[in-house]
């Protein structure tokens, strides 16, 4: 039996990794803290919450976290605000509730939303469950049972609309600078050796989905391309298989491609992971491509991508045209 590929299922286990996630993760202020000082993700909520939440509104806000769309829905004004988190982190938000006089207007629930009661409908489905993967804080089957167990016919989901894009890429991850380093001479010195112990430390985490940083599109080898639009309002289904063509506009090694997706409340507000100066703290995501190809510009590029909610399933491949 291989002990460490035991270990690993079982520590990357959908339920260790969401009791890890609840108890520790998200009970971290580092987190919470990262998510308010990202001020693209803060201005769109903001503004979202100020075009559609009515004064006569009840509202869901669903994984509150420290309750911070909660507090701008209450101080926006309306009628009542249910906050769920499983997290011991709301804790924390009932705390602010009460030190700025906003308790009367929100009813906390810790607890899992799967296990909530609500005795009335809401008007609006206020979320965050999007996460840097864009399925795997489980967004599908959260807005699904939402809108059959809590929002009303005719209600609001904030946000409703992702759009997801993919560019090929030269840029390199830390794990391909390390690979790349071991597979040459190092001071006229062979190492190959350590190229596989390498390979074998790392071996978990090659052609797995990653997440990036990187400022500007500078490394893209082709324009972008929006591989899916996802619609919260009819279209809850994660696309298992996609095809993409890329024309090549720059002849370099690829290293993988680049994604990042754009969250709409409406067409005039959303906002937009692709890379930046000022990043969001969901950043880019990334699919490495560790087999040293060559694109040439003007080639064809076609690209076969399996998705699933769980990102360790993702599987993709590539074919020169």
């Amino acid at each position: 039996m291989d002990i460490i590929n035991t270990a690993y299922k079982r520590l990357f286990s959908s339920k260790f990794v969401k009791q890890f996630l609840n108890r520790y993760f998200y009970s971290r202020s580092s987190v919470h803290y990262r998510m308010l000082e990202d001020q693209i993700r803060m201005n769109a909520y903001k503004k979202a919450i100020e075009r559609y939440v009515k004064p006569d509104d009840t509202v869901l806000d669903i994984g509150c976290g420290i309750g911070i769309l909660s507090f701008l829905a209450a101080k926006h004004g309306c009628k009542k605000i249910y906050a769920v988190d499983n997290s011991p982190i709301i804790n924390e938000a009932i705390k602010i509730a009460k030190n700025n006089d906003l308790e009367n207007k929100i009813e906390f629930h810790r607890k899992d939303l799967f296990s909530l009661k609500l005795k009335n409908r809401v008007d609006v489905l206020l979320h965050e469950a999007i996460g840097a993967f864009i399925f795997d804080e489980n967004l599908i089957e959260i807005i699904k049972y939402s809108k059959k167990n809590f929002l009303k016919k005719e209600g609001k989901i904030l946000p409703d609309k992702i759009d997801i894009f993919l560019a090929p890429t030269s840029y390199e991850t830390k794990l391909q600078k390390e690979i790349t380093f071991w597979s040459k001479k190092q001071h006229d010195l062979n190492l190959k050796n350590m190229l596989e112990l390498s390979l074998k430390n790392n071996k978990y985490n090659l052609n797995k989905p990653t997440m990036i940083e990187i400022p500007n599109k500078n490394d893209f080898l082709a324009k972008e391309k929006k591989i899916h639009s996802l619609d919260l309002n009819s279209n809850l289904k994660i696309p298992k298989e996609l095809i993409i063509n890329f024309p090549i506009n720059k002849s370099r090694i690829i290293t993988g491609f680049c994604g990042f997706f754009k969250v709409y409340f409406d067409e005039e507000i959303y906002l937009s992971t692709e890379p930046q100066i000022k990043n969001t703290h969901w950043m880019q995501f990334f699919l490495p491509i560790y087999n040293e190809t060559i694109l040439k510009e003007g080639k064809n590029l076609n690209l076969k991508l399996n998705l699933d909610e769980n990102i360790n399933q993702w599987k993709w491949s590539i074919k020169i045209l």
